[in-house]
């Protein structure tokens, strides 16, 4: 049956689907037009008048203008219990003995039985043929439509509904209209299974299986119900409107009919069928509870006494009609037998329907218990690897011990990743796989979205899946369950795509809506755990961005910083340098011509403030151009050496134990740069710990050369770690330091594609150079 909810009212797709069910209805009215009409005698019996209006000369003519006719009639005829037996022997005599309108109504009943008979054979053989093709011969399916009991039902709703007109003469309905009334009463249900055959033996099998009747079945399937189909039939025939109301109406509450004078009649034949079904009189082609004749016999204020009052002679009735129309020659007693058969063989059905529904009842029920463990665990769907190990629990529990292995793939240019699962969720071994056959089925094995199970042999994926799956199952048992993603409108693509393979029939004994929750609960979750995923690798991309930002943008602060920085001192240094020539000129001067020693330590002091103003306005002008640099080999020992004799000679002659250790001997590097950093670095462990010891390695680490010293004074305080290398930063007092050496190191340090990094260790403080190298020569 189409799934109603798939499209919602009003959509393009569900106006599409509306107009192909109206022309599909139109085709099947179509069809219903092309059935032969009535014989010439039953259309001439039509179109004759009221009983006033009409001589019996004429219909004796009529009638007796077919022989086949003539002898059905005499046979009904002999039939009644008037007390005449043999003795009526001719048309004229029955007609004048039964009525003008019994006659009619006879002969009516007599050729449409014969009509929808011929047809109903030639359609039955043409199903029997088709279904024998599909199947094989000797598996061909028994159709569900029975046109034997179909007649004998209807003939009994036609002698009960004659039964109740004779009853309830206050009515006003003839008893022979009502018997054709009940007759063609379901007529639809014949026309559905002659014009339709293979679709209406799948209504009546889902109606079977659902304990339902079919007209809903029906107007689902095929767009149009029995009683559209009769009425259309009825007015081609061109029958009476009673007739066609009755075909058309039947079945709906006495107190819902329009009051109209033909409302009675479609009441009676409501009841009539009502008790024929209870009484199980034939074959309805209704599998549902019928409706409670009692109820209905009241709700038309009928004679008192209820439905019992037609039960006792119904089953007489009925087997003295099949004999006249020649269906069945059979007795009350036998009828009622098979009555009783009919009783037994519904309860045996509805047993059967009702053992198949406690078995889906107990599955769906495994399936929600499956489905509620799995959302009790949530907290443990952390990533697609976990989720795959809660869909793999929630499988053992819901369809038992087997093989489960999950195939994900995350996005289109990415590969596909098996996990085979165990029962604790635990991945048993798991494979990146490269992409399978691009057409699988006819769409990729990504687009798959059935809610069934789809065989790994018939797809063409063995060769694909053999490589992978050596320990599994045999593989020709392996099945592909799609795990549906959700559809968001203005999705993104290449979102997640998500297989079970298993060895299991997960649709067995379980509805395809309830198996597609399933299925589309695990498939949400994957989904929910992938964009979780990518949400962490998307956060600790922003976090790393972040890191960046802030590192660049304390970098070009820096660099901002020393540019104006750079650009005054490079003015200042200009200014300063000539004054400063001659002070150290003078300085000098007067030290040769002095004497007096308090004098010479003053004109020392004037050349020694001199020059360090010089060196001062040096660094200063290192900050502001950038060195210009000469990498060549050089031996890593000699360099460290030049390093620390440089270090002790500013610190006048500092005798601080230095241990060094070499882990590589040369190196591509700038000696004057590289130098002059490492002296700084030096100098600042000398000063922080002047009784020792301190160490100094030198290692390579790939193309980067590492020069580390490290001393066991009292380390960084919060402020020095934040600005040691601001320019002019010094914690030590006043006059001790000029707060640049460490500065002038990062700056010639970067100027060599380097870094240098300052970190307190539980005693003391290690200072790392990084400098990148071309050539480096391990220790041996």
């Amino acid at each position: 049956m189409p799934d109603k909810a798939a499209t919602p009212p009003g959509s393009p797709a569900a106006s599409s689907a509306a107009d192909a069910r109206a022309r599909q209805v139109e085709l099947i009215l179509e069809r219903v037009r092309t059935l032969p009409t009535l014989s010439p005698v039953a259309a001439r019996l039509l179109s004759i008048g009221t009983i006033d209006e009409v001589l019996i000369g004429d219909v004796v003519k009529i009638i007796e203008s077919d022989p086949a006719l003539s002898a059905r009639i005499l046979g009904l005829c002999r039939k009644a219990d008037r007390g005449l037996g043999d003795r009526i022997t001719t048309v004229k005599r029955a007609v004048l003995m039964l009525g003008i309108e019994a006659v009619r109504s006879a002969a009516l009943s007599v050729s449409v039985y014969d009509l929808m008979t011929r047809e109903d054979d030639e359609a039955r053989q043409q199903l029997d043929a088709a279904v024998a093709t599909a199947e094989g011969a000797d598996d061909a399916a028994k159709p569900i439509f029975d046109r034997h009991g179909f007649w004998k039902h209807s003939i009994a709703v036609a002698c009960a509904a004659e039964l109740t007109a004779q009853h309830n003469p206050k009515l006003r309905v003839l008893p022979e209209e009502a018997f054709l009334a009940g007759l063609l009463h379901d007529v639809g249900k014949l026309v559905l299974d002659l014009v339709l055959p293979r679709s209406y033996q799948r209504v009546l099998e889902v109606a079977q299986r659902r304990a339902c009747d079919s007209a809903a079945v029906e107007r689902a399937v095929l767009g149009l119900d029995h009683h559209s189909a009769g009425r259309r039939v009825a007015e081609h025939w061109g029958l009476p409107h009673s007739i066609q109301h009755v075909v058309w109406m039947h079945g709906q509450a006495y107190s819902v009919l329009p009051d109209t004078p033909d409302r009675p009649l479609i009441g009676i034949i409501t009841v009539a069928k009502a008790l024929c079904r209870r009484l199980h009189l034939g074959w309805s082609g209704d599998f549902g509870q019928p409706p409670d004749a009692d109820a209905l016999w009241q709700a038309m204020n009928l004679r008192s006494g209820g439905p019992s009052l037609i039960a006792a002679p119904l089953h007489g009735a009925v087997a003295d009609r099949l004999k006249v129309l020649g269906l069945d020659d059979t007795t009350p007693p036998s009828l009622l037998l098979e009555s009783v058969a009919n009783a037994n063989r519904q309860l045996s059905d509805l047993n059967t329907a009702l053992q198949e529904r406690a078995n889906q009842s107990q599955s769906q029920a495994r399936v929600l218990e499956a489905v509620e463990q799995f959302h009790a665990l949530g907290a443990m769907r952390r990533t697609i690897t976990d989720t795959m190990g809660v869909v793999a629990q929630s499988a053992w529990s819901a369809f038992g011990e087997g093989f489960y292995a999950v195939l994900v793939q995350t996005s289109p240019d990415e590969p596909w990743r098996i996990v085979q699962l165990g029962p604790d969720g635990l991945p048993i071994e798991a494979q990146i796989m490269e992409a399978p056959p691009a057409r699988v089925g006819g769409a990729t094995l990504a687009s798959l979205t059935s809610a069934t199970q789809l065989n790994v042999s018939v797809l063409g994926l063995l060769p694909w899946l053999s490589d992978h799956l050596v320990n599994g199952p045999d593989l020709r048992r392996l099945r592909l369950m799609p795990l549906p993603m959700p559809t968001v409108p203005n999705q993104r693509e290449g979102q997640l795509a998500a297989v079970m393979i298993n060895d299991r029939d997960m649709g067995e004994g379980l509805a395809p809506k309830a198996l597609r929750a399933v299925t589309a609960t695990w498939g949400f979750a994957l989904s929910a755990a992938a964009e979780r995923e990518g949400c962490r690798r998307l956060h600790d991309q922003l976090v790393e961005s972040n890191r960046a930002v802030a590192e660049m943008q304390a970098l070009l602060a820096e660099k901002e910083s020393m540019a104006r920085l750079g650009e005054t001192t490079a003015g200042a240094a200009h200014e300063m340098n000539n004054p400063l020539t001659v002070i150290a000129g003078h300085g000098q001067l007067l030290l040769s011509r002095l004497e007096n020693e308090r004098d010479r330590a003053a004109a020392e002091a004037i050349a020694s403030a001199a020059s360090d103003l010089s060196s001062l306005i040096s660094s200063l002008h290192l900050l502001s151009e950038v060195p210009t640099l000469r990498p060549r080999a050089v031996n890593i020992g000699d360099l460290i050496s030049a390093a620390i004799a440089a270090a002790r000679s500013r610190l006048s002659g500092n005798a601080t134990a230095i241990s060094v250790q070499v882990d590589a001997t040369d190196a591509h590097l700038d000696p004057d740069a590289t130098t002059a950093a490492l002296t700084e670095l030096i100098c600042n462990a000398l000063e922080a710990c002047p009784n020792g010891p301190i160490s100094l390695t030198a290692r390579t680490l790939g193309r980067v050369m590492v020069l580390e010293v490290q001393d066991n004074g009292p380390g960084l305080s919060d402020k020095a770690r934040t600005h040691a290398f601001d320019p002019f930063f010094s914690e030590r007092g006043a006059g001790r330091g000029k707060g640049l050496g460490l500065t002038r190191a990062r700056r010639l340090a970067r100027a060599c594609d380097g870094d240098i990094r300052l970190e307190n260790l539980p005693v003391g403080v290690r200072a790392t150079l990084e400098l990148p190298c071309a050539e480096q020569v391990a220790r041996p």
